[in-house]
């Protein structure tokens, strides 16, 4: 009824020339909060794929970080601050 609703559960993706997936099978799921932990250094990544990119993301930008200038240190209460707002 609403774009909201909208879940991986109504999405189908090829992953190869005869086989599909319901996207819900094919994305790696987390529990809220953990990647904060995993960039925190609390916890270990759930999976290679946020252990590689998200130290990437700019949330000011579409341009990806550049990761070796980068200080490697996050600002997890700026984070949640900006999330909450």
């Amino acid at each position: 009824m609403h774009p909201n609703e909208l879940r991986t559960t109504h999405l189908v993706r090829r992953v190869s020339q005869n086989d599909v997936r319901v996207l819900a099978n094919v994305v790696p799921q987390v529990r809220p909060g953990q990647l904060l932990d995993a960039v925190a250094g609390r916890t270990d990544w759930p999976h290679n794929v946020f252990s590689l990119y998200w130290p990437r993301a700019n949330s000011q930008s579409f341009a990806p970080n550049d990761v070796a200038a980068s200080s490697g240190t996050v600002d997890v209460d700026g984070i949640m601050h900006e999330f909450a707002a």
